[in-house]
Formats: C-alpha cells, sequence, structure tokens
C-alpha cells in the first residue's frame, strides 16, 4: 500500500529564469500537492539565455513565480544563492558571474523578502570568503553541503 509521506522534496531545478516567465515547466507544476514549495534563486539564473541577466531581472521573475504559487495555493520559500568562487567558476565552466552582481542579487531578494512579507533563506554567510567548501567555484563539497544544512536545520527549528 501506498503511504503518502508527510514531507517530500522533488527538485525541479532549472536555470535562467524559465520557470518564472512559464516557459520551460514540463516537469514543474504549481500545481504539485506540496504545500511549501522551496525556489533556489541561484547563480545561474544570473547567467540568462540571451546573455548575463540582472539582478533586478532575477528578482523580478522570482516576483511572478512566486505569485504563481500562492496563486495556487502554495507558499514559497526562496533560498538566496551562495557566495561563489568567481574566478575558480570561471576557469571550470566559463561562468561568467560577477561575485559584485551576485551580492547585488543577494541584497535585492533579502530587501524583497521583507517589502512582500516572503520567506527567504539567506545562506550567503556560510559559505562566504571560503573557497575550499567548493568544488569548482559554485558548487559545495560534502563539507560545505553540511553547513549549509546546519543553518537550514537551524532557520527550520520551531
Amino acid at each position: 500500500a501506498y503511504v503518502k509521506a508527510e514531507y517530500r522534496y522533488s527538485n525541479y531545478g532549472d536555470a535562467r529564469l524559465e520557470y518564472a516567465n512559464g516557459a520551460n515547466t514540463d516537469n514543474f507544476s504549481v500545481d504539485t500537492d506540496r504545500h511549501q514549495v522551496v525556489v533556489g534563486a541561484g547563480i545561474n539564473d544570473l547567467r540568462a539565455v540571451e546573455g548575463p541577466a540582472r539582478p533586478a531581472d532575477v528578482v523580478a521573475a522570482m516576483d511572478a513565480l512566486c505569485t504563481r504559487l500562492e496563486a495556487a495555493g502554495r507558499r514559497p520559500v526562496v533560498l538566496i544563492p551562495l557566495w561563489l568562487d568567481a574566478p575558480a567558476a570561471d576557469a571550470d565552466f566559463g561562468m561568467g558571474v560577477r561575485l559584485a552582481d551576485a551580492a547585488d542579487l543577494r541584497e535585492r531578494l533579502v530587501a524583497w523578502g521583507a517589502q512582500t512579507h516572503r520567506d527567504v533563506v539567506d545562506l550567503w554567510p556560510v559559505l562566504e570568503g571560503r573557497p575550499e567548501r567548493f568544488t569548482d567555484g559554485v558548487h559545495p563539497d560534502a563539507a560545505g553541503h553540511a553547513l549549509l544544512w546546519e543553518r537550514l536545520r537551524a532557520t527550520m527549528a520551531p
């Protein structure tokens, strides 16, 4: 017999603002059976398909996505992008995202969350200035993930 778990996780991750404007939604639907939907505003979102995206564009896209989720009765929880080692990310796969733009996105998302009364979780400080905790400048290593989990767990504690 199938027993529905109280909490389930699905990763619908895809980059470049596509969910917010309704594109590339083959495996994502606001009609999910999850009450809360965790959405990451990540570094890839600053690498828009047409070229680099402005942080303001990413925030506007996140607002549109959250509005769609809320209209469907879902509670979005937005994760701020992680600090990145921009030179390593460029060397490993030509990321082309400036640290200053990622920091700007972080500041804008924090302000947006406060202004719109939406839940925003800021994980940036956990790995800030710790390039040894990344495998390629963008993706944390196992120890980096453990540090992120500790912060998330503390954030979610009652």
